[in-house]
């Protein structure tokens, strides 16, 4: 999917805490017999909280071997997402480093501030994929769906689908904070 240079999209995602009761439901009958994808989220930032502050997300995600890097920057709708398969966990990798600069980060400045594990079962339909997370932080963890748009995807259509979802399956919406926000939340000083 990916080659050495950099891919650019745009992320629209609905997504909704679930209780245990909810996700032992979308498990056993939604996503029976799909394979969880495992992943570790590495995110990283300055020591006063920069990209935080930007309101930017900068993440290794390691999946088996291959680790890809994103930059998130939000959008009116949806957040733009910039994206370069690294070779390892390695924030300061070289083909990082334009894309830094455009921000005015120093990628020496950049550490690693916290991390999550997810267990992820997809499921592709006609308007985007299904997720269903385990997602595990520091000091605590968490049950999601997360319905992420397909490109050009009609959004209106698409909400309307995914709230139709929710109430065919009994699931009471609970908003979600990004991954990331929950991560650092967990963080134990």
């Amino acid at each position: 999917i990916y080659d050495n240079h950099m891919e650019k999209q745009i992320e629209i995602e609905f997504k909704t805490l679930l209780d245990l009761n909810e996700y032992t439901y979308l498990d056993k009958y939604i996503f029976e017999g799909i394979k969880p994808i495992y992943q570790v989220n590495y995110y990283f930032d300055k020591k006063n909280k920069d990209l935080f502050m930007k309101k930017r997300m900068a993440r290794i995600r390691k999946i088996n071997e291959e680790y890809l890097f994103t930059l998130k920057t939000p959008l009116e709708l949806g957040v733009q997402e910039n994206e370069i398969i690294l070779d390892k966990l390695d924030i300061m990798n070289v083909r990082l480093n334009e894309l830094f600069q455009d921000i005015n980060i120093k990628q020496e400045e950049l550490k690693q501030i916290t991390c999550s594990k997810t267990s992820r079962k997809e499921i592709i339909d006609k308007y985007g994929t299904w997720c269903l997370d385990y997602n595990n932080f520091s000091s605590s963890f968490d049950y999601e769906l997360e319905y992420e748009l397909h490109p050009q995807s009609d959004y209106d259509a698409a909400y309307k689908h995914y709230l139709k979802f929710l109430k065919q399956n009994n699931i009471t919406f609970k908003q979600a904070k990004p991954k990331y926000i929950r991560a650092l939340e967990s963080q134990i000083d």
